[in-house]
């Protein structure tokens, strides 16, 4: 059994050792030295007596405490997002015979070695603290792969989005200019800044000299249009059609102005440009229409 047990702790011991993180060293100095984070893992700090070992850690992070297994033989200060470490002499009562005298015992190899424990604003950190002659650390930095793959993931998906939107506006572009009857883009809005009456102004407004478009994206509430008409207000027929991500409101007319509502909110629509374009009689759109929804008063 205990020869069984031994060669249980011997396959054990490698995978021991591979959870203790030990930080690269600088290529320009060996004692400027890196870290990946690793919430499993204990770091390895090596340090020297008579020199000061830095530890950093991410921007914004700022610690909280830390607390080693040796505080009398090593002392740690706190900077924001900084702990200087240091190891220092121990000093301890002894009888030489006749009384009591204070004895400095100076940092010894092995036995000086502990544990420190760092918890932050962010994250909790363990580290393997050594006492060496040589090669200590003057600096040990923190990286952070993972959440740093993490913001360029979810930038790369921002841009990816961004890109798509840009993508499909220019295909409802390019699908108004292929349309065959003449464009009127000269159109302005005039929005009540009250009642959150953002949330009904179109992203684009149209005219093809027969019918009138309002384009909405879906993050926008779709209001009900009016034309005043002997100082009153009437509602107006309109069909919907959906186009990408815009939902496009498709009056059955052209007008000098319209007012869109919903709830309290209100936005006036002012066509700049009406009538000056002339389209006959025609009284047909583009083949690309297709109605999906009918509204009527």
């Amino acid at each position: 059994m205990k020869k069984n047990g031994l060669g249980l702790m011997l396959f054990l011991f490698p995978l021991i050792v591979n959870a203790i993180a030990v930080p690269q060293s600088s290529t320009f100095d060996k004692r400027m030295q890196s870290v990946s984070y690793n919430a499993m893992n204990s770091t390895v700090i090596k340090s020297k007596m008579g020199f000061v070992t830095t530890i950093v850690f991410d921007e914004g992070e700022s610690v909280i405490s830390a607390k080693t297994g040796f505080p009398d033989g090593w002392q740690s200060e706190i900077e924001d997002n900084v702990i200087y470490l240091y190891p220092r002499p121990v000093m301890q009562k002894q009888n030489n015979g006749e009384n009591e005298v204070d004895v400095v015992i100076a940092p010894i190899l092995k036995e000086w070695d502990t544990n420190l424990l760092v918890r932050t604003t962010k994250r909790i950190y363990s580290f393997d603290v050594q006492l060496t002659q040589d090669n200590p650390a003057f600096v040990v930095q923190y990286r952070y792969p993972q959440e740093q793959a993490k913001k360029q993931m979810e930038i790369n998906q921002k841009r990816q989005q961004e890109v798509e939107i840009a993508r499909k506006k220019q295909l409802i572009a390019k699908s108004f200019e292929q349309a065959d009857s003449p464009k009127n883009w000269n159109y302005f809005m005039r929005v009540n800044d009250k009642f959150d009456s953002r949330r009904i102004v179109p992203d684009f407004a149209y005219d093809n000299g027969l019918f009138t478009y309002l384009g909405f994206n879906s993050h926008k509430v779709f209001p009900v249009p009016f034309v005043v008409k002997d100082g009153e207000e009437q509602s107006l027929a309109f069909n919907v059609e959906i186009k990408g991500n815009y939902k496009i409101m498709v009056i059955h007319n052209v007008n000098d102005k319209f007012v869109l509502r919903y709830g309290k909110s209100v936005v006036g629509i002012i066509n700049q440009s009406f009538g000056k374009i002339n389209i006959g009689q025609k009284n047909t759109l583009s083949p690309q229409v297709k109605r999906v929804e009918v509204h009527h008063e």
